[in-house]
């Protein structure tokens, strides 16, 4: 609250937004990076807190210029977060496509790419 009101101070008219945090990744295997328990449930429920928080303190302030934005989403938690093609097992040469345990909540390039389509919709929208 304090940030905002000292930005709004020196730049009259200006719009704030606040961006709540990105979903996790669907699969559980991008949080073994962590290594501290981290869990895709545990995330989304401190992601939720805090999405609750932001709308309830920033949400319905428009007419003041500070706008809330959900910027993840569009994000798709499937597909555009890092994986690998790798074998079955050290017997099966079949592959498939598995999480990149070194991305934790990170997306992949392609994923950043969606997250600044959001962003853009989002300024066109509000734009004057």
């Amino acid at each position: 609250e304090a940030m905002i009101t000292s930005i709004q101070a020196s730049t009259a008219g200006i719009r704030i937004v606040v961006c709540t945090m990105i979903p996790p990744p669907e699969s559980q295997d991008a949080f073994v990076v962590y290594g501290v328990g981290q869990t895709v449930k545990r995330y989304k429920r401190n992601r939720d807190l805090w999405v609750e928080r932001v709308l309830s303190q920033f949400g319905g302030r428009t007419a003041s210029n500070i706008h809330v934005l959900s910027y993840g989403s569009a994000l798709d938690t499937v597909n555009n977060f890092g994986s690998a093609t790798v074998a079955v097992n050290a017997r099966n040469a079949t592959t498939y496509s598995q999480p990149v345990t070194t991305t934790g909540v990170h997306p992949a390039t392609s994923g950043y790419y969606q997250l600044a389509d959001t962003i853009r919709s989002f300024l066109k929208a509000v734009e004057s």
